[in-house]
């Protein structure tokens, strides 16, 4: 397949007129692989599920563009200009990014697999579902980046810039025999964040044939009940279980996702604090109900609600009601008297105990 020469043409009339006209035909899907539009200014444009492979896109600007599930297979985007870019679902696998900027651009469930990413800058983007095996991460800039159920294999990460400020807001799958890790603290807080436990950091060799003692969870809260929230994923990892916080409430526009979403797909637990802040707050429901509905299908236990309070008890909501009929609702109420929260912290790890030990 070549490149379209009607679309090819039409793009190169601006980007006002190309966005338009997707608009007018959002069923074509744009043929432009092994174009060059290397050095020519994109930004804003439209090209979600356009065929950009083997595309010279080098030096490109294409900041804010939309490239949602576009194919950039094989594409040139060295020291392209992706900054704020949506590239969700788009395939990069084997492409050049060496030197470009990919700040603040979402890459969520990107396949980059054989990418070369050397020394491009992914400072604030959002690397959640990616494929990141066999990518080329020298010197490549993760400050700040969110990593979320990433897989990272057969890649050295000893000199990748800001690993220790990378965001774990899930696991991540890295497979130790093949990734090349830095050391220090760097090392620690990256393979703590995507879910090991400080005794396997420590005792790495030693621990393959380990069984796992506890199941990994998310406490999902609202930003009022923080301190608790907090206090529980510290205790947690102290004692071994692979934990992660999902804060709700955020500022606009700052992207989160439901910690229902991926639990089925790790066997995650989900630690949900009710209180007055939160059952009135429509991710709750989004929360119980989404969970309910995944245990009856996948027949498992995902959800595990504690209450700060008895907002939850006096809800006449129905999502409440099936709540506080289906299953026990811990009380955590007086959790800053430490001899009781000791008791409930128990029986929360009790909960997470795995059922393979």
């Amino acid at each position: 397949m070549i490149a379209n020469k009607e679309h090819v043409k039409l793009l190169g009339q601006g980007i006002a007129m190309w966005n338009t006209w997707r608009k007018e035909h959002p069923y074509v899907l744009p043929v432009l692989n092994g174009a060059n539009f290397g050095g020519a200014t994109l930004s804003q444009v439209n090209l979600s599920s356009t065929n950009l492979s083997g595309a010279n896109l080098s030096g490109t600007n294409l900041s804010g563009a939309d490239l949602t599930r576009a194919n950039l297979s094989g594409a040139d985007l060295a020291k392209a200009n992706l900054i704020g870019a949506k590239l969700g679902g788009a395939d990069l696998t084997r492409a050049n990014l060496a030197g470009a900027n990919l700040s603040r651009a979402n890459l969520a469930g990107a396949n980059l697999i054989g990418a070369n990413l050397s020394c491009a800058y992914f400072i604030g983007a959002n690397l959640s579902y990616a494929n990141l095996a066999g990518t080329n991460l020298n010197v490549t800039n993760l400050h700040t980046t969110y990593l979320a159920y990433t897989i990272f294999a057969w890649v050295d990460l000893s000199t990748v810039v800001g690993l220790e400020t990378v965001t774990h807001k899930g696991p991540s799958s890295v497979d130790v025999k093949t990734v090349k890790l830095p050391q220090g603290d760097a090392r620690s807080h990256f393979l703590r964040g995507v879910g090991f436990t400080d005794s396997f950091i420590d005792y790495l060799p030693s621990l393959f044939t380990t069984a796992i003692q506890y199941v990994s969870c998310s406490i999902s809260y609202a930003n009022a009940d923080e301190a608790l929230a907090r206090r529980l994923c510290k205790d947690l990892q102290d004692k071994g279980v692979r934990c992660w916080l999902a804060p709700h409430g955020l500022r606009p526009g700052d992207a989160q996702h439901s910690p229902i979403d991926g639990a089925i797909y790790v066997h995650e637990k989900v630690l949900l604090l009710l209180s007055e802040h939160s059952v009135n707050s429509t991710w709750v429901k989004h929360e119980v109900e989404g969970a309910l509905a995944n245990e009856t299908t996948y027949n498992c236990s995902i959800l595990f609600p504690l209450r700060l309070d008895q907002a939850v008890m006096q809800l006449k909501e129905d999502w409440a009601i099936d709540l506080r009929v289906s299953r026990h609702i811990g009380d955590i109420s007086l959790w800053k008297d430490d001899i009781i929260y000791q008791q409930r912290f128990m029986e929360i790890l009790h909960y997470l105990k795995s059922a393979s030990v």
